[in-house]
């Protein structure tokens, strides 16, 4: 038996512990920044984890998300029908085509570039995707949207410069992933990612931080945080 649970453990990726204190800290965040008729975005669907919270905590709101890989797409279509309105879209900096790497052994790593990967010899193929701006995607939502989730791989920098007028328009409060070995792949360092928000009078901190109503994070602070890989998920929030 525990060479079994040994065999399986080396399979995990090994910030598993992490990503379940995300998860929790993520929904403590939603609970206490939306309403019952709050719409939000989901971007990077992945199996709808995070759309089922939109709708638990929020059913009287409209949602939206996006997932450019396809088995998953048609998923959350079935899953979700009218409930919330699934996109089959590559939120990015523009819109187009681009080639797009799924990694079938683990598919929570896919992204447009290959990012760092904790486990050796992951299994991936080139798919094309469409890409388009978050701005461009909402065109014509009537709602006013609250909360925006934004987990990709380390493109979430490109996602949010195509989210400009809708952060300026709407004002939510974002949650982001922003880690090294997978941000750095795409360029962007936490001081463009930091001067990005403060460009939108938005103040950024660790989850844990702002569900205690700590103090934000300064530059350094959030760049120390990024560079020493300790955390990886922040949230922003306008001031």
């Amino acid at each position: 038996m525990k060479k079994l649970i040994r065999k399986l453990l080396l399979h995990l990726p090994i910030n598993l512990n992490q990503n379940i204190t995300y998860d929790r800290q993520a929904k403590a965040v939603l609970r206490k920044t939306t309403h019952q008729s709050s719409s939000c975005v989901d971007v990077g669907c992945h199996k709808g984890e995070i759309l089922d919270l939109f709708l638990e905590y929020c059913p009287y709101g409209h949602h939206l998300g996006f997932e450019p890989i396809p088995h998953f797409y048609q998923n959350l279509q079935t899953k979700y029908g009218r409930r919330a309105q699934i996109k089959e879209i590559c939120l990015s900096d523009k819109e187009g085509k681009v080639n797009f790497h799924l990694v079938k052994t683990n598919p929570a790593y896919s992204g447009i570039l290959k990012r760092k990967y904790d486990r050796p010899n992951e299994e991936v193929e080139i798919i094309e995707v469409k890409t388009n701006t978050l701005d461009n995607s909402i065109e014509g939502f009537p709602h006013s949207i609250d909360f925006i989730k934004i987990d990709v791989e380390g493109a979430e920098y490109k996602v949010l410069k195509g989210a400009v007028a809708t952060l300026q328009k709407h004002r939510p409060v974002v949650v982001f992933e922003f880690g090294l070995g997978a941000a750095d792949v795409y360029g962007t360092s936490p001081e463009m990612m930091y001067n990005f928000f403060q460009k939108l009078n938005y103040k950024i901190s660790l989850l844990e931080l702002f569900l205690k109503n700590e103090n934000s994070l300064s530059p350094d602070e959030f760049a120390s945080e990024f560079q020493s890989g300790k955390n990886y998920y922040f949230v922003a929030w306008p001031e």
